[in-house]
């Protein structure tokens, strides 16, 4: 299976696009968070860069910070694309269709505040346990650390006026 996580690696492209994508692998252990465990307004930061310059390859788990305080990524939305757990694992590809369009309008009013917005999508490791799980995380266009929580001014109508 190729790598799952494009993503990191796509984050320099979230300066200047807010179409990025990233998929991840899952992992429970250890004092960190699970990915698919965030839930919308929990932040964290990016990974660090390794002694290459490159980033990791995949997001397993992540340490969350208050929101408050400076961060480089935020939860907007989650969700889940089989909660019956019915459906085969779709390709890769569709994944990113569905959840693109599931956090469409969180995109638009998230570039309107200055934030990319990225969909990070299941792998097989976690499509059947877990239903299909599905995030959409704001990243600020150049991946500077900024503090405070967007979520409050980003809903499915937009950015919210006067905020």
């Amino acid at each position: 299976m190729r790598a799952l996580l494009v993503a990191v690696v796509c984050t320099g492209l979230v300066v200047g696009a807010t179409g990025a994508v990233i998929a991840v692998v899952v992992a429970m252990s250890g004092s960190a968070t699970s990915i698919f465990e965030l839930k919308p307004g929990d932040c964290f930061d990016l990974p660090e860069f390794g002694d290459d310059g490159s980033r990791p390859s995949e997001w397993r788990e992540v340490d969350t910070v208050d929101c408050a305080g400076e961060h480089t990524v935020e939860v907007l939305v989650t969700g889940r694309l089989d909660p019956d757990q019915e459906r085969a694992l779709p390709s890769d590809a569709e994944l990113y269709d569905a959840v693109a369009a599931a956090c469409a309008a969180e995109r638009a009013a998230a570039h309107e505040l200055g934030y990319g917005l990225l969909p990070i999508i299941p792998n097989a490791a976690v499509w059947e346990p877990r239903g299909g799980p599905y995030l959409c995380v704001a990243v600020p266009y150049g991946g500077v650390p900024t503090a405070g929580s967007i979520l409050g001014q980003v809903s499915r109508g937009g950015a919210q006026p006067g905020r």
